[in-house]
């Protein structure tokens, strides 16, 4: 190629990887190599290569260097041929190579002397040897995609459900518990077409799924999680990559739908104890896929040039309702009558009249005469209650009122009166993707992407399954996603390669409330100074078990990713050269406004015997309260907008030498840089703990603001840049003989750095204000005549905005500081026949500067238990005992910050004008730590005969004191972190997976009945079945007690780890008569909350290394028949159960020390899994 063209090529690709943003450059692109000798073994020289992909007919051409050896990189996922032409020698060819998803196919031919016009050919070997790299990889075939039994459970099916069969995967945690090999939940990486799925927060699956196309449209994927090249990178644990699937030459697609319904399910345990039946649950995901050459009639013939594939996928649902009780008014109390407000005994709970309340001027003693005949006089009841109960009475179903049937006079009459038994959501998903590839020659292939995916969570036709009308406190969901990719590969000659990739995410999430719908309410009930009392209905909270009235206004986020990839490969002798350049742009849209309209909350403790916090010594009533206008607590919202970006950069160098035909090394170094975050129009803030405190009497500890003018710091970050994240990358590859490979590797890695909430470093530019009440109820924080207490609006460009409250930080650098795996892996591949592999391994990694929530930097330290005690530490400031222990406020201004919370502990804080100091929300608490090491047996069988199957067997021990992106409660002691590591929360001892889809040998074609009514009968059936069965994971108690030092979790005490788990009665676990624990107060748990457990710390570690929860033991069931139709057409029906043996995984029950029912299991929410489902199938293929 001219140095021209080459300079423009290049040009083009720098100036488009300068325009926007990349995440992995991790290709799905596969490689094929191999080497060519003659009959002696000695190596071929220019030897025209031509690999020729089946479906498309497209091929690449290269020729052998001096070694005989050859590379095509770049390739895209299926079967090919190769063809191997030199003059003087017969030609050579290898059909049916299988290129997997990132992965390298070796295809080594001989040539034996001869004519050209000869042609000898062989076919590959279904299943492969790993002899270019050392990474540790499992691929989920295009056959298992489609075959094996994948549970439609509340969405359209799961990719994620795939994954789990490989090995080192494990979804131990719901939506945000996926995880792979050493890495942390919700760490992984996921690509598509070779750009990142993820979204810019940590992750959840069911995010993820939204950007991922539907089943039908991925023609397979890998999971890698161990011997990372260098060009893989900004991912915990592992990657899943997924590659899309094209088009081909002959017009194929398919038609499909899975039905659920109840009627085909196993009750759940408790539920059928009880003799409560199944609920509603019928649902449907259908679609289906058309693709083939691009055809325009006198202008284009698109065969072996143009391809499109379309794939489309549809769920529908509906679930009944979960029934539940709530308390709401009696018809009489709306008129002020309480006589009927009795307890549990009968008797009538006193309401008592504020307006009499006399205040002892020597005591404080509060008293109140109780209302005459516990009626509330007509004209004490607010106008404002009037109005505002009548708005939400004019909905559907009117004002409210108990349904349950209980007799007046009875307990039952006014607590938990009201059943709600009806209502249901439905989840509407309609998902589909196109993509289009044309190849201009076989030097140029460009390719397109395009998914949509759209979901709602909205109320059934009968309405969502809470209070009815405008008391509803339902916020429905709708849910987007619009995901592009393109790619342009180049070959500027037999051994320089160029594969451009780009593309983006747009995943979106939005909350609304039904009475946003209607609006409008300013003019019907408006709370004073609210503000935007006019776009939602005010929210009423209650005590006293009364439901919430009310929903809140919309919330919701916008996760754009947009991403430019480029990798360059170029084949020099016995080396594989390949360098890339990325930038990544992520953008995070926060936005909400829940109490935008008001809240206010309504107590007893206003209508309760005065200065009395205890109901069962006050009496009142918190909707009297609401009658007499009177709220005891209440919040607002302004509208707050988060406007969050940062880059990434990153680059790598890596080289795949073939040192010999028998060894190859893999060696190479990756650079990458995850910027600090910045805030739209430097709406951005965060702590300083050297920033003196002006309302704190100069004291250091303040928030700093972005961006140039008064207040600000001059700059659009807050957070120190890390350069220093070099990842070296070395592995091998050795080929022991034909059969057997030796395999092994260490590097460095780094994953990314994901918010957990977008929303916590805007401080100073929204407002969320609580007003709650300081004097018992003596007085009410506010009533419905004044509205809310005086308020600002932002923006507050002030160092002591935050005080008094939670402040955010980054901690300098480590807020840009990725966690870092520093990996190691050995394995051995064994080859047992043409189909079937064998791998033995070993994965090690061990993570340092993880993500997490560990650090309380305003911890009280724990010397002060000690020194003062906890009822001195629980006392004011300002009290007797305080004063004599010679300690004084902090600063002048505190008592009035703090008021009833400004206690000793709070004055003897680091920073005693701060709550806790978060650095978890935002991402920057990278100080976790773990270590993990793994043996992996792994048994492949590639499709032969009618078979195919995976096999692993993983024993594996994690470390950790860092479970999780979405971090859990905060250290127990910020002074004595080392307390934090224990064995990990996900740390799985044993775990046998097994993966199966069998052709059953019977039938037309097959060895038995193939001819007859036997064959049509009896023929074409299929099994898919996935099991697994693994160990339980990690046990903890906790205690209900807590220090006044403002730590994470308080451990308990405990004598031993043995000896937990209580004997069985019987053979096996009765929830009847079994307790998992063994009782609180014996044994291992001696009694807590009294002695010293009230002034120290317990000696329990995060999770008891000895008891684990019992065993997950599973099996999926696939029964497949085929119906062919005509020689390209085919029909399956299936039917497919889970947990087909309907096992029942019993938990640990209540955890929790202190509570009677410590370790016994009372309902389904006390069980590990889901009983017995079946779902029917049709499949239509052509």
């Amino acid at each position: 190629m001219k140095l021209s063209v080459v300079i423009r090529v290049t040009a083009v690709t720098f100036l488009l990887c300068l325009s926007g943003a990349a995440l992995f450059a991790q290709s799905e692109r596969g490689t094929i190599s191999g080497t060519v000798t003659d009959a002696s073994g000695a190596a071929v020289p220019e030897v025209k290569v031509t690999v020729t992909e089946r479906s498309t007919n497209t091929s690449v051409t290269t020729v052998t260097n001096s070694a005989g050896d050859y590379t095509l990189p770049n390739l895209p996922t299926g079967q090919y041929n190769a063809h191997f032409e030199r003059a003087g020698f017969a030609s050579a060819g290898i059909n049916g190579i299988k290129l997997d998803a990132a992965a390298t196919a070796r295809a080594d031919a001989t040539l034996t002397v001869g004519s050209t016009k000869q042609t000898i050919e062989v076919t590959a070997a279904a299943a492969q040897l790993q002899a270019s790299d050392s990474k540790t990889s499992a691929t989920v075939t295009n056959q298992m995609v489609d075959q094996l039994p994948l549970v439609v459970s509340g969405s359209v099916r799961s990719p994620f459900d795939l994954a789990n069969i490989t090995p080192e995967s494990k979804n131990l945690g719901g939506d945000n518990g996926f995880i792979l090999g050493g890495g942390q939940a919700a760490s992984y990486g996921t690509t598509l077409d070779g750009v990142s799925t993820n979204t810019s927060r940590a992750l959840s699956m069911s995010w993820v799924s939204s950007n991922a196309p539907s089943l039908e449209a991925i023609t397979e994927f890998t999971v890698d999680t161990n011997g990372f090249k260098a060009e893989y990178g900004h991912a915990g644990g592992g990657v899943m990559t997924f590659s899309s699937k094209s088009g081909t030459n002959q017009v194929h697609g398919s038609a499909y739908e899975y039905l659920r319904n109840n009627d085909f399910d196993a009750n759940r345990f408790f539920s059928n104890a009880a003799g409560v039946p199944r609920a509603i649950y019928k649902q449907s995901d259908f679609g289906g896929s058309f693709g083939g050459p691009i055809y325009i009639p006198k202008i284009h013939k698109g065969k072996d040039k143009s391809f499109f594939f379309f794939a489309y996928e549809g769920f529908r649902n509906r679930v009944g309702a979960t029934a539940f009780s709530t308390t709401v008014p009696t018809s009489e109390m709306y008129k002020g009558d309480f006589s009927k407000w009795v307890n549990a005994s009968g008797q009538v709970i006193p309401i008592y009249d504020p307006t009499t309340q006399v205040v002892n001027a020597t005591t404080g003693a509060v008293t109140r005469t109780p209302f005459a005949n516990n009626q509330i006089p007509t004209n004490l009841i607010a106008p404002e209650a009037t109005k505002a109960l009548g708005v939400f009475a004019s909905g559907a179903g009117g004002q409210i009122a108990p349904n349950n049937g209980a007799a007046p006079g009875t307990a039952a009459y006014v607590n938990n009166n009201y059943l709600v038994t009806n209502g249901s959501q439905v989840n509407p998903i309609n998902k589909f993707s196109i993509k289009g590839d044309h190849y201009f020659s076989a030097k140029d292939h460009l390719s397109g992407y395009y998914g949509y995916d759209r979901e709602k969570a909205t109320p059934g036709p009968n309405g969502p399954s809470t209070l009815p009308g405008n008391y509803t406190n339902y916020n429905d969901l709708t849910q987007s996603s619009d995901v592009f990719r393109m790619s342009w590969d180049h070959t500027f000659g037999p051994t320089k390669y160029n594969h451009f990739y780009a593309g983006g995410n747009n995943w979106r999430q939005n909350h609304d409330s039904p009475q946003e719908y209607i609006g409008g309410w300013k003019s019907k009930f408006c709370l004073p100074n609210a503000p935007d009392c006019d776009l939602n209905l005010v929210n009423f909270t209650f005590s006293n078990s009364y439901g919430q009235w009310g929903a809140p206004a919309n919330n919701g986020s916008e996760n754009t990713i947009y991403s430019f990839n480029d990798d360059f490969t170029w084949v020099k002798g016995s080396h594989t050269l390949k360098a890339g350049g990325m930038y990544q742009l992520t953008h995070y849209n926060g936005f909400g406004r829940q109490c935008v309209s008001g809240c206010a909350g309504f107590s007893f403790t206003e209508t309760g015997r005065g200065g009395d916090t205890n109901f069962a010594t006050a009496g009142g009533n918190p909707f009297a309260s609401l009658l007499l206008g009177y709220a005891d607590s209440g919040s607002l919202d302004t509208i707050r907008f988060i406007g969050q970006q940062f880059g990434y950069f990153a680059g790598y160098i890596q080289d795949d030498w073939r040192v010999s035909r028998k060894l190859t090394v893999n060696y190479g170094v990756r650079w990458e840089n995850q910027m600090p975050s910045t805030g739209l129009d430097d709406r951005w803030s965060d702590f300083s703990p050297t920033t003196p405190n002006p309302a704190a009497n100069n004291i250091p500890g303040a928030v700093i603001f972005a961006g140039s003018g008064p207040g600000r710091v001059g700059s659009r970050t807050l957070a120190d840049s890390y350069f220093k994240a070099f990842g070296p990358r070395l592995g091998f590859a050795y080929t022991v003989n034909d059969k057997t490979v030796i395999r092994g590797g260490a590097g460095i890695s780094y994953g990314a750095i994901a918010s957990v909430t977008g929303s916590t470093h805007n401080m100073g530019f929204t407002l969320t204000q609580s007003f709650s009440n300081s004097n018992n109820g003596i007085s009410p924080t506010f009533t419905l005549a004044q509205g809310l207490p005086p308020w600002t609006a932002p923006p507050f460009v002030n160092p002591s905005v935050s005080n008094g409250a939670n402040v955010a930080w980054y901690q300098g650098r480590e807020g840009a500081r990725p966690p870092e795996d520093l990996s190691i892996n050995l394995s051995i591949q064994r080859q047992i026949s043409s189909s079937m592999v064998l791998e033995g391994s070993y994965n090690g990694v061990m993570g340092s500067h993880l993500q997490t929530g560990l650090l309380q930097y305003n911890q009280l330290n724990p010397a002060y238990l000690a020194k003062y005690g906890t009822a001195l530490l629980t006392s004011s400031i300002t009290s007797a005992g305080a004063v004599a222990a010679g300690l004084s406020s902090p600063f002048p201004a505190f008592t009035s910050l703090w008021g009833s919370r400004g206690t000793v502990a709070q004055a003897l804080r680091p920073f005693p004008q701060y709550a806790n100091i978060d650095t978890a929300a935002g991402g920057g608490d990278h100080s976790g730590h773990s270590t993990y090491h793994a043996g992996i047996v792994k048994l492949e069988r590639r499709f032969s005969s009618g078979l195919t199957f995976t096999t692993s067997y993983v024993f594996s021990k994690l470390l950790t004191d860092s479970d999780s992106y979405w971090p859990g409660s905060a250290a127990a002691d910020f002074y004595n972190r080392g307390l934090e590591k224990s064995i990990g929360s996900y740390d799985v001892t044993h775990n046998f997976k097994m993966s199966v889809v069998y052709d059953l040998p019977v039938g037309k074609g097959k060895p038995w009945l193939s001819h007859g009514v036997g064959a049509y009968v009896l023929g074409n059936w299929r099994l898919g079945f996935i099991s697994a069965y693994a160990s339980g994971t990690p046990v903890s108690v906790g205690t209900s007690y807590s220090l006044p030092i403002f730590n994470g979790r308080t451990p308990a005490y405990v004598s031993s780890y043995e000896g937990w788990r209580a004997q069985t009665k019987g053979g096996s676990f009765d929830p009847a008569v079994d307790n998992f624990f063994v009782p609180y107060g014996s044994g291992p748990f001696p009694l807590q909350g009294t002695g010293t457990a009230l002034n120290g710390l317990g000696n329990e570690t995060r999770n008891n290394p000895k008891v684990r929860l019992f065993p997950n033991l599973s099996e999926n069931l696939s029964l497949a028949k085929t119906f062919p139709i005509k020689e390209r057409v085919k029909l399956d029906f299936r039917v497919e159960t889970f947990n087909t043996f309907n096992r029942v995984r019993f938990g640990t029950g209540n955890t929790q020390l202190q509570s009677p029912l410590f370790g016994k299991l009372t309902s389904n929410g006390d069980l590990l899994n889901t009983p017995r489902t079946m779902q029917l199938a049709a499949k239509l293929y052509f």
